[in-house]
């Protein structure tokens, strides 16, 4: 399988630190989401399509060319937890596929590369549907905040360090499987 990652676009990441108020415990939050494309330098999202038709994953509810892929750990984890598009992925032999499908695709994302975003996506209803699935940020933060949150989403210097983060929560995780 041959991951090109050159087509990419829509690409965007985020951490998040929650503190549990009735327990002060702390878990963090890694996510990516990027539209997966297919050209002539290869088939990605056919590839991704077939990973995750023989995996348990699930496809995202919103745009099956999308990829979200979202780790946690914390206080209470013993290792990360993966979810992709807005499943929890268990580790298993079924699974093995779509991890390494995942694995390559982040290790693609860590080089330096140019994020291209679809004209007008930016202020889009999808834009805010791609990153986290379940709560739309215009909705949950208030305007100013979302003004200066949103932007950083996208910036390709954070998409890089939180690609290496979940690859290497990803990486900890198949390595504790395999031990």
């Amino acid at each position: 399988m041959n991951i090109t990652f050159t087509g990419y676009k829509n690409a965007m990441a985020s951490t998040i630190t929650t503190i549990m108020p009735d327990t002060n415990k702390k878990f963090v939050t890694h996510a990516i989401s990027c539209k997966l494309t297919n050209d002539h330098y290869g088939q990605d999202l056919t590839n991704y399509v077939k990973a995750l038709e023989k995996s348990e994953g699930k496809r995202h509810p919103y745009d099956a060319g999308y990829i979200n892929i979202i780790t946690q750990y914390g206080d209470e984890f013993n290792s990360p937890k993966i979810y992709l598009n807005g499943e929890e992925l268990e580790v298993n032999d079924k699974n093995l596929g779509i991890f390494s499908f995942c694995a390559k695709f982040l290790k693609n994302v860590m080089p330096k590369i140019k994020n291209q975003l679809t004209e007008g996506y930016f202020k889009s209803d999808d834009f805010n549907k791609h990153i986290f699935i379940g709560p739309n940020l215009k909705e949950v933060l208030p305007q100013k905040e979302y003004n200066n949150i949103a932007p950083n989403l996208v910036k390709d210097e954070i998409i890089q360090n939180q690609a290496k983060t979940i690859f290497d929560n990803i990486q900890t995780v198949m390595e504790d499987y395999f031990a």
